[in-house]
């Protein structure tokens, strides 16, 4: 590699890489990866989440196996989640079309987006290139989680577990988007359980 070449998986640009030498769409376009990546990562541990909780393998699993399978899941590619999770349950056709593109987008942003030569980010054209990818893909992690809020609500408030049940109406009174999510019902046509 050439002397003063910074090289990381987010940024390839020439010379001084500090925050001050870069314009304003590179400014924004690390910040939304930077969003992107949060995104993404609770879209997984919601997945995750609710594969040990909501969707167990077993209906009579007990709480300590619950726990131990929680252990297993966090260890798990987003690949053999989602894999375990269409083994569990039926995931409508519109719903399973958006996973999936979310799922090949979300690969190519971990994977390859910024080493693809129309988004890296040494240029201003390459970062609002990138910002462009970024966006949509911050939307669909947005319906995703939605899905599986409404999921994790739903689970909580049918609980046989008083205290369950209490803090699922208090994060529902305390989150306003909880509220929409669980009152509107949209999520249980995208992913029901298997019988």
């Amino acid at each position: 590699m050439e002397k003063g070449v910074f090289c990381s998986s987010a940024l390839y640009m020439k010379g001084n890489t500090s925050w001050d030498h870069m314009s304003d769409v590179q400014r924004r376009a690390i910040f939304e990866a930077g969003l992107t990546l949060h995104a993404l990562q609770i879209t997984e541990l919601q997945i995750s989440f609710c594969l040990t909780w909501v969707f167990p393998k077993d209906a009579n699993i007990r709480l300590r196996a619950l726990f131990n399978a929680g252990a297993k899941h966090q260890k798990r590619t987003l690949g053999q989640l989602i894999a375990e999770l269409r083994k569990r349950t039926e995931i409508a056709d519109n719903f399973d079309q958006l996973f999936a593109d979310f799922i090949n987008e979300r690969n190519r942003f971990v994977h390859t987006l910024f080493s693809e030569h129309p988004y890296q980010l040494r240029s201003d054209a390459g970062a609002a290139k990138a910002i462009e990818f970024m966006l949509p893909l911050q939307e669909m992690a947005v319906i995703v989680q939605d899905t599986f809020h409404g999921h994790l609500v739903l689970w909580g408030q049918n609980s046989n577990d008083p205290d369950l049940q209490a803090l699922s109406e208090q994060l529902i009174q305390a989150h306003p988007r909880l509220r929409r999510i669980a009152d509107e019902g949209h999520f249980k046509n995208h992913i029901r359980r298997r019988h």
